[in-house]
């Protein structure tokens, strides 16, 4: 997707990101600590290795993207849009848009998907399960006191992080433009 899609197909102008006045950040999980990491607009990181290790899933991908000599990858805990909720609050938010494009839970629910989180979870050293574990406590017993706006899919999607099928990805931007025309909020 990086390679074909954003720097061949439909090129990202990364000049525009970087000079744009809205604050655009990208987490991903360093997978020695447990820790999430935060690409920023604001600094010089290379955006395109920022996106590639957000969507780094452990047991899809294969191996943990390089930034600035620490190594990150996608997570439960980096796509938590408690997380990212939270993030925002931290930052001074006083409204936040929560773009919610979870799949079907059934989906995400999915054993074979568990199953190998939970394996590359066990395998992962004991820094990273005790801060990764201790994130997701912290996040759990959050209070989150800023107005917030979701924009949700208004039906099942049938794609999920794996899709690569054009019809079906065509159509879940689609509807989620059409939602979004449709939001009162």
């Amino acid at each position: 997707m990086i390679d074909q899609v954003f720097k061949k197909q439909d090129p990202l102008l990364t000049e525009k990101v970087h000079e744009s006045p809205i604050n655009f950040m990208i987490a991903y999980t360093n997978v020695q600590t447990g820790k999430v990491g935060y690409f920023s607009n604001r600094s010089s990181d290379d955006i395109f290795e920022a996106l590639r290790a957000t969507k780094a899933m452990p047991f899809v991908y294969g191996r943990a993207v390089n930034i600035d000599g620490q190594y990150y990858c996608d997570s439960l805990l980096s796509a938590s849009p408690a997380l990212l909720i939270d993030k925002a609050k931290k930052l001074g938010a006083e409204k936040i848009l929560v773009l919610d494009n979870r799949t079907d839970p059934a989906v995400e629910a999915n054993p074979i998907i568990k199953i190998g989180f939970d394996l590359w979870f066990h395998l992962r050293n004991s820094k990273f399960r005790k801060n990764y574990s201790a994130e997701l406590k912290r996040l759990g017993n959050n209070h989150i006191n800023v107005p917030l706006f979701y924009l949700r899919p208004s039906e099942k999607l049938k794609v999920t992080a794996l899709t690569n099928d054009h019809l079906s990805l065509t159509h879940a931007v689609d509807r989620g433009y059409e939602d979004a025309l449709k939001n009162t909020e």
